[in-house]
C-alpha cells in the first residue's frame, strides 16, 4: 500500500483542529507569566549625565575630534580606574559588595549615548537598594576622576603651548648658529686664502663678490653687522686690507655663537621637565580636552525600573506552546503511516 504526506491536507486538517493550537499557546502564555511571577526580579538605576562640548579651537576634523572626544569619555566611565574606585566605595557603604568582584560589577552598568546632550547611565542589581547605590557610588566617582582629568587636560594644553613657543625658539636659534658657523668658517678660509696672496694683490671682482655675499649672510638683520657690511674695502683696495674687517666680523660672529650656545643650553635645559610633565598631563588627561563639559543633569533622585517583563515572558513562552504542539504533531504523523503499513 502506498502512503502519500500532503501539506495542504495536514493545513486543512489543523485548521478544522484550531482549538488545539490556541489551547497550546495560551497555556505556553500562562506558564510564562507564572515564571515571570516567580522568577527573582532585577532592577535598573539610571541617571542623566548633561555633555557639551565648545569647538572653540581650530580642529582639521572637528567632528571626528569632537566623536573621539566622546568615545574617551565613555571608556573613562568603564575604565578599571572609575572601576575600582565605585567598588571601593560601595564596599565601604555595604558590606554586601564584599563578594562582587570589577568584572561582575563590570556588567552591571551601561553607558548609552548618541552625541552631545544627556547621556543616560543605567546600573542593574538584584534589589532597589543596590541598583541606587550602584549609579550613585558610579556617577560619583567618574565625575570626580573626569574632574581630576579635565585639569591635567587644560594643563596639557597650557604645557602644549609653552613647549610649541619653546621649540619655535630652539629651531630658530640653532638655525641661526648654523649660519653663523658656515659664515664663521668661510671667513676663516676666505682670512688664510688672502694672507697668503702678495701685499697688493688685489681680489677679482668675483672673489670680492662672494666675500661680501658670506659677510652679508652673516649680518641677518642686525643693524650694527649692517653697518659693519657697509665698512668693507672697496672693490680697488688691496686684498690685505681686507684681513682686519674680516677679523671684526670673526670677533662680532664668535661674540654672537656663545650667546647662541648658551641660549641653545638654557632652552634644551627648560624643555626637558616641560616634556616630563606634558608626558605626565597628558596620561592623567586620559586624553579628553578642555573643551568637554560634563555635569549632573539636574539633583532629581535617580530613576528606578523594575525589569520584570511578563508580557515578554508570555509571548516567549506562547511560541514555545505552539512549537512543541507542532513537535508532537509532526510525530504523530510520522507514527502513522507506519501504523498502516504494519495493517
Amino acid at each position: 500500500m502506498k502512503l502519500e504526506w500532503s501539506l495542504r491536507e495536514e493545513i486543512l486538517a489543523i485548521s478544522h483542529r484550531w482549538q488545539y493550537p490556541t489551547l497550546a499557546f495560551l497555556l505556553g502564555c500562562l506558564v510564562g507569566i507564572i515564571l515571570s511571577l516567580a522568577l527573582p526580579t532585577r532592577y535598573r538605576a539610571e541617571k542623566l549625565l548633561s555633555v557639551s562640548y565648545s569647538a572653540d579651537t581650530v580642529e582639521a576634523n572637528p567632528t571626528d575630534y569632537k566623536n573621539w572626544q566622546l568615545e574617551q569619555l565613555n571608556a573613562l566611565a568603564l575604565s578599571p580606574e572609575v572601576i575600582r574606585g565605585t567598588l571601593d566605595k560601595l564596599r565601604r557603604i555595604d558590606s554586601y559588595w564584599s563578594d562582587v568582584n570589577r568584572k561582575e560589577l563590570t556588567s552591571m552598568l551601561k553607558v548609552g549615548w548618541r552625541n552631545t546632550g544627556l547621556w543616560r547611565m543605567t546600573a542593574e542589581a538584584d534589589t532597589p537598594e543596590h541598583a541606587q547605590q550602584t549609579i550613585q557610588a558610579w556617577s560619583d566617582v567618574l565625575l570626580q576622576n573626569y574632574q581630576q582629568a579635565r585639569i591635567s587636560a587644560v594643563e596639557f594644553h597650557e604645557l602644549d603651548r609653552q613647549l610649541f613657543n619653546l621649540e619655535a625658539q630652539l629651531v630658530q636659534a640653532k638655525a641661526r648658529w648654523a649660519v653663523l658657523e658656515s659664515a664663521s668658517q668661510g671667513l676663516q678660509n676666505w682670512h688664510s686664502q688672502i694672507k697668503s696672496l702678495p701685499p697688493d694683490q688685489l681680489l677679482e671682482t668675483l672673489s670680492y663678490w662672494g666675500l661680501w655675499s658670506l659677510a652679508s649672510q652673516a649680518a641677518g638683520l642686525d643693524p650694527a653687522r649692517k653697518t659693519l657690511l657697509d665698512e668693507a674695502p672697496s672693490t680697488e683696495a688691496p686684498a690685505r686690507e681686507f684681513l682686519p674687517w674680516i677679523d671684526r666680523w670673526l670677533t662680532s660672529l664668535e661674540s654672537e655663537t656663545d650667546l647662541l650656545f648658551a641660549q641653545i643650553n638654557e632652552l634644551e635645559n627648560e624643555r626637558t621637565p616641560l616634556q616630563a610633565r606634558y608626558a605626565g598631563e597628558l596620561q592623567r588627561s586620559r586624553g579628553l580636552s578642555g573643551e568637554l563639559e560634563v555635569a549632573a543633569s539636574s539633583p532629581s533622585p535617580n530613576a528606578l525600573i523594575a525589569l520584570r517583563s511578563i508580557s515578554l515572558y508570555a509571548l516567549v513562552c506562547g511560541i514555545l506552546g505552539l512549537l512543541i504542539y507542532t513537535i508532537i504533531w509532526l510525530l504523530r504523523l510520522r507514527a502513522e503511516p507506519a501504523s498502516r503499513s504494519k495493517e
